[in-house]
């Protein structure tokens, strides 16, 4: 996934997009949400799991211009 793909994903994504950024199997993301490991924090929303795309950015040292973000 690129800067462009990643910006695109708005303001929150998913496991799946968050461990493809991350270069991570979803499993495995999906393991580590569930033991607290998750690199990220996760929002929990009754059975939805959101990452906050900015955090995700920024845990991927990505530079982004604050007007895009």
């Amino acid at each position: 996934m690129d800067t462009a793909e990643l910006l695109a994903l708005g303001v929150s994504t998913n496991v799946p997009n968050a461990c493809r950024a991350m270069g991570i199997g979803t499993s495995t993301g999906y393991a580590m949400a569930a033991q607290d490991r998750f690199p990220i924090r996760i929002h929990r929303v009754g059975r939805r799991l959101i990452v906050p795309t900015r955090a995700l950015v920024e845990f991927l040292g990505l530079a982004v211009d604050e007007s895009v973000a």
